[in-house]
This record gives structure tokens, sequence and C-alpha cells, in this order.
């Protein structure tokens, strides 16, 4: 093999690489589904809450005020999946909501949540009161540590 064809060589494993890497970004570790977004949680802070069984859950809507089991989570098999809410905190009007960009698995036992906190639009009309938008995402059922960590638009 002689110098320019181990050059060559060299440079298309680089552009490979690289090439893999720009179509890795973006994309989430952990697959996941929307199940439901609001603007009413009830929670101050930014955060998250895990949900691993159906019961809990329950009691989760409960707290909320809600009665019934929302159809789209009747098909739930709480031994494979788990509900992750990610809540973007008390917000001065309507037009918030929150967006998950992608779920990095860092290690064995962490994984983080990357969610995005939408804002209204300038000079767009919106409910003058304060809200406490919220996404609920479903996944895979994981003994991992999970933290959320919104990333600027």
């Amino acid at each position: 093999v002689s110098i320019s064809e181990m050059r060559l060589i060299g440079l298309l494993l680089g552009l490979g690489i690289l090439v893999a890497a720009v179509v890795a970004q973006g994309k989430s570790d952990v697959p996941f589904q929307v199940m439901e977004r609001g603007v009413n949680s009830g929670e101050r802070e930014q955060g998250l809450k895990v949900i691993r069984t159906e019961k809990a859950f329950k009691e989760y809507l409960k707290d909320r005020g809600e009665d019934t089991l929302p159809k789209a989570f009747k098909d739930i098999d709480w031994s494979k999946d788990q509900i992750v809410v990610v809540f973007g905190g008390e917000q001065p009007s309507g037009g918030y909501g929150v967006e998950v960009k992608k779920i990095n698995k860092l290690d064995v036992q962490r994984l983080e949540i990357e969610a995005q906190l939408i804002r209204p639009r300038p000079n767009t009309i919106v409910t003058q009161a304060l809200t406490t938008p919220y996404i609920m995402i479903k996944m895979a059922r994981q003994v991992a540590v999970i933290r959320v960590r919104f990333i600027l638009d």
C-alpha cells in the first residue's frame, strides 16, 4: 500500500466518522413517545416526575384532580413501560410549552432528558394568566436515575 493510498484511506475514515457524528446529532439514545401536553401541571418549578406503576399514575392523576384514566394511557404495559412528566415551571402567561428533544444515556445508571421551554412569539396574543406547562412521555421502563436539563432555543 502506497503512502497516497494510506492518505486516501485515512481521509475516507475521517470523513465517515464526521458524517456519522452529524447523522447522530439530535437522535435520542432512548426512544420515547409523547402521550400528552398541557399548560396546567400545577408544578411551579422546572423538573420531572417518573411514574413506574399504574397505581402511582392513578395517584398522580388524583392529585391533579382527575378521576378517570385517559384513554391513551389504558394500554400501557407497566411491566415494560413508564411515564415521565417534564414540568416547565410557572410561566407568566399562556403560549408556553415543553418539548422533549432527546434522551441521552449517560451510562448504565443515568439518563438525561434534554427538554426545551417553548416561549410565545413576540406580539402573539396569549392568555393573561399564570400557566405551568408540561409534557408526558412514555418510554421503556428504566432503573436508571433520570434527570432533566433544559436547553436554550
